[in-house]
């Protein structure tokens, strides 16, 4: 099977989504508080750490981007602009993304 990164990406699907999250400032304040949320959870959870922050960033990745696909269908331009752009959202590594945006906050730890 070929390499399939992309820009430094899993794939072409995981870069376009995360550069989306990072395109418009009210989108990126969102995906930031997303961010936080998922850590704080995790904190309050027994043993919680970065990659429990990652799973639950993760599941709220693919949540938002679900919300995204249905204002598409309602016929938002914008959202689907976005959803034309990334392309199949079943290649995307809501991981990697979330990964990503925990690491940003400081929150680092091998893993």
């Amino acid at each position: 099977m070929a390499d399939e990164k992309y820009e430094g990406w899993a794939n072409r699907e995981t870069w376009a989504y995360n550069l989306w999250l990072n395109n418009e400032e009210g989108t990126y304040k969102t995906i930031n508080e997303m961010a936080r949320s998922a850590i704080r959870k995790s904190k309050k959870e027994a043993g919680g750490n970065a990659p429990m922050a990652i799973g639950h960033l993760s599941h709220d990745l693919k949540d938002f981007l679900d919300e995204v696909v249905e204002h598409a269908r309602d016929g938002n331009a914008e959202a689907f602009k976005m959803v034309d752009d990334i392309g199949s959202r079943w290649r995307i590594d809501y991981g990697e993304i979330a990964k990503n945006w925990i690491n940003d906050l400081g929150w680092l730890e091998v893993i």
